[in-house]
């Protein structure tokens, strides 16, 4: 096997897809969630953002892999929503813990680009 850099594992190219598939990498990571104001079309809408908390972030080999811990991680952390003091829609909540996989490293938030109303 040849050696990669670590941008050609993120986003092969065609040329290394079957190579890029045996050495790529799964990241699972805890964000913090919440829904943020969007705009006032249509009676007003709401985006899901959310903020990688530091740790902990695990890297898996194989993308059944990440997917399977992750499951798991959200079961965890749906009891720990549970316990706080508002529901996600609340309009007093300050947000939920849940569990995402990225391909490669993990994100440090999401969306990208704040979404816009069409």
């Amino acid at each position: 096997m040849s050696s990669m850099s670590p941008k050609a594992w993120v986003t092969p190219t065609l040329e290394q897809e079957g190579e890029a598939r045996t050495s790529r990498l799964w990241s699972v990571a805890i964000y913090h969630e919440q829904m943020c104001w969007g705009g006032r079309e249509e009676g007003g809408w709401w985006f899901d953002a959310g903020e990688l908390l530091e740790r902990p972030v695990r890297y898996f080999k194989t993308e059944d892999a990440a997917y399977d811990y992750a499951r798991r991680l959200v079961r965890h952390l749906d009891r720990v929503n549970a316990k706080r003091p508002y529901r996600y829609s609340d309009v007093n909540s300050d947000g939920r813990y849940t569990a995402m996989v990225n391909d490669g490293h993990p994100l440090q938030h999401f969306p990208i680009e704040r979404p816009h109303y069409e």
